[in-house]
């Protein structure tokens, strides 16, 4: 199998930067600017699909959505199996609850073992409701196709045959080029409801031994219908596959077998039922070469804006000893400024129960390539001073959840596969996007409310840094400087 492609350099244009600083240093609304520079950066070009900013979300208890949950502060060995099936539950209940429209995007193999169950009981409850809905699923596929489209939608069928019902459901792999593929990740329901985040929906991976760390936001609102949009311009491309092997599998209440057939339109969009605002960004890669990434540009805006503090959640920052150049320089920049970045990563070698790796680099690697990026700034320090930079501002570590440094059975590292990061308490982002530099197609949102900052700080970061930072190589709550 061939790896994904680097993505390609970008910089952020000067006084797109300089506006977006100047604005937001004298209180100008976060998200409203961010989306402001994104719309200059293309001319509004691929505002309403590619990027969108509503502010009628609601967010609510449930918008914290980490797996496996409950283990903060317990033993390897208090790890129960089953006790991540609650996201299985909250797919079905969406799916279960739809009234017109159910996107699905992942990453290859299609929702498997209990996700694939989940998922068969939702529409089992619609069938039985009777609703038009319409379903697709779509799976982001690099080379080869493991298991063809129209083989998983029979089987997925198979019990739905005989409830009768009105459901139409399409099934797709999607790949832009041997490089890239879909990556993002999305359960949305009628433009109101989803789940979003960096989970991909494989049994033995998330709800079994040694299952992967990994972190979604569930929320309500408009924002789920720009995710319907985005998903539309996947299927744009998946519609023109020509080859039989690569055509969209098709399904309808009623139907004895599976036929081929194609949906690149979703529904309407609904008023939210909140006051939140949220942006939502995605990244097309190669899929479309004019600014086409606008994800990219606002994780840079959002990191350059750092003032006091910088936190990450990523399984690596870089992907087989290759690093995305402008994240980078975001992150050293940062340090330059004193601003204290704190970074959590998979383990060394980290792996999933099923024997699937979360690592492609190593905590050191990633260290003295970040001191590499730091150096090359103009204002920073040299020599000595930059070792006590590094060993007091960078805080680098790897994932932690309590006094256990591995799983014990089996005994693979612990594996982290989020995608967040938080600046200045001001404004995160949770999707399906890495740091480091592949050139695949994401989605994720930023969300500045301080209700929902707090949240996501006192249920997810502060439990994730308070158990990992023991193990920090770097950092002034390190037990040893890597630097020194």
């Amino acid at each position: 199998m061939k790896g994904p492609a680097k993505r390609k350099a970008i910089a952020v244009p000067k006084k797109v930067e300089r506006d977006f600083l100047a604005a937001v240093e004298s209180g100008a609304d976060f998200l409203e600017t961010l989306y402001g520079q994104l719309k200059a950066l293309d001319g509004g070009l691929w505002d309403g699909v590619g990027y969108a900013l509503t502010r009628d979300n609601q967010l609510g208890p449930g918008l914290v959505a980490q797996t496996p949950p409950g283990l903060w502060g317990k033993e390897a060995k208090d790890y129960k199996i089953g006790s991540g099936d609650f996201i299985v539950s909250r797919i079905q209940d969406l799916i279960a609850r739809a009234e017109d429209f159910v996107d699905i995007t992942t990453l290859y193999p299609l929702p498997d073992g209990q996700f694939k169950t989940g998922i068969q009981s939702g529409l089992r409850e619609l069938a039985g409701s009777g609703r038009h809905v319409r379903v697709r699923i779509l799976g982001g596929c690099f080379s080869p196709l493991q298991e063809k489209q129209s083989v998983y939608l029979e089987d997925l069928v198979k019990p739905l045959k005989s409830l009768g019902g009105n459901l139409e459901i399409f099934v797709a792999a999607q790949q832009t080029n041997l490089h890239s593929w879909n990556h993002a990740k999305m359960v949305a329901v009628d433009g109101r409801r989803a789940i979003l985040g960096g989970e991909n929906q494989w049994d033995g991976d998330y709800l079994q031994r040694a299952p992967v760390h990994d972190l979604n936001v569930e929320l309500s609102g408009s924002a789920v219908h720009y995710m319907h949009r985005f998903a539309d311009e996947i299927w744009k491309s998946v519609c023109k596959y020509r080859s039989t092997g690569w055509k969209p599998a098709y399904w309808k209440s009623g139907a004895n077998k599976v036929t081929s057939k194609c949906l690149a339109t979703s529904g309407k969009n609904v008023p939210g039922p909140g006051p939140v605002s949220v942006l939502g960004a995605g990244r097309f890669g190669p899929l479309h070469e004019k600014h086409a990434n606008p994800a990219d540009y606002a994780m840079l805006l959002s990191l350059r804006s750092a003032r006091t503090a910088v936190r990450i959640a990523q399984q690596d920052l870089g992907l087989e000893l290759l690093y995305w150049g402008p994240g980078m320089k975001a992150i050293a920049q940062a340090l330059v400024r004193r601003c204290d970045v704190y970074i959590v990563l998979s383990n060394d070698y980290g792996k999933s129960g099923t024997g699937n790796s979360y690592s492609t680099t190593t905590v050191a690697h990633t260290a003295d390539h970040i001191k590499g990026y730091v150096e090359n700034e103009p204002d920073a320090p040299k020599g000595k001073k930059l070792t006590e930079l590094l060993c007091e501002k960078l805080h680098l570590t790897t994932l932690r959840f309590g006094p256990s440094d591995k799983w014990s059975d089996p005994p693979y590292e612990f594996a982290n596969h989020s995608k967040f990061f938080l600046v200045d308490d001001n404004v995160f982002y949770v999707g399906s996007e890495n740091l480091y530099p592949s050139d695949l197609i994401e989605y994720g949102v930023f969300i500045s409310d301080p209700g929902a900052v707090q949240q996501m700080r006192e249920e997810y970061w502060d439990q994730l840094w308070s158990y990992s930072k023991r193990v920090a190589i770097s950092g002034s709550d390190a037990p040893a400087c890597y630097f020194r």
